[in-house]
């Protein structure tokens, strides 16, 4: 019976598909996944195609979706592309709602583009967040010091 394990070890292995990631051939990084079709097909294809992924292999280990990818994507894109930035920072405040350095970066990249209505409604939402999460009282501090700067209450 070893060698019919052997076997059928070999026969995945030899399979194009065959990975430890959750079922990817060639796993990347989510952030570097939406950069490419980003470049390709443009924001929206980018997120309906976050939205495809994260319904096919959520609890797979194949990608990250956690709040991390989608930030670390937006602050690659910089306020050049901030519009896109936005994009991708509501579809991140979507799954994750109670991501703080998330809703911060969305917040500022609202500044950015001279939305501080939107920016200090994210802020706000900040405030009314449970103040148990982690580092709610840095960002809590960022959002009140961004509700000031702007001149909400």
């Amino acid at each position: 019976s070893d060698s019919g394990y052997a076997a059928r070890v070999d026969g995945l292995a030899a399979q194009k598909n065959f990975t430890c990631q959750g079922g990817i051939a060639r796993p990347q990084p989510i952030d570097d996944v939406m950069a490419s079709v980003l470049e390709e097909e443009g924001v929206d294809a980018a997120i309906e195609r976050y939205r495809k992924l994260r319904i096919t292999y959520v609890g797979a280990r194949a990608y990250d979706f956690s709040f991390r990818p989608l930030n670390r994507l937006a602050e690659r894109l910089g306020r050049a592309r901030v519009v896109d930035v936005i994009r991708f920072l509501e579809l991140n405040a979507e799954f994750n709602p109670t991501s703080l350095p998330t809703l911060i970066l969305l917040g500022g990249s609202y500044e950015a583009n001279g939305d501080d209505e939107s920016a200090l409604g994210v802020y706000q939402g900040v405030l009314e967040l449970d103040a148990d999460l982690q580092f709610y009282d840095f960002y809590a501090g960022q959002a009140r010091d961004r509700i000031a700067a702007i001149g909400g209450e």
